[in-house]
């Protein structure tokens, strides 16, 4: 089932000009309300976060490479391959 829209059921709702208008204001205000509410959250987080400059920014990417680089979870090795491959029915 669709969501009906404020168009689609205008007509079966018999509001005059003025009912029409005091409802799309009170929408409206209710909305401006949450916008406002919310932009503050975000302005709070933008500002709340670390600010990196460049040379800390390659510091922290080469220490996130060299992680994954000795993880042996990203390893691929023969015993992976042979359950990978049992997994996936296939033959050795």
């Amino acid at each position: 089932m669709t969501k009906p829209t404020a168009a689609s059921i205008e007509a079966s709702t018999k509001l005059t000009g003025l009912q029409r208008q005091y409802v799309k204001a009170v929408a409206e205000e209710a909305a401006a309300i949450a916008a406002n509410a919310l932009r503050g959250v975000l302005v709070e987080l933008m500002s709340n976060r670390p600010n990196y400059d460049d040379t800390e920014m390659i510091i922290r990417l080469s220490r996130l490479e060299r992680r994954y680089n000795e993880d042996d979870k990203f390893a691929l090795t023969r015993p992976k391959i042979i359950a990978l491959m049992e997994k996936l029915e296939m033959e050795e």
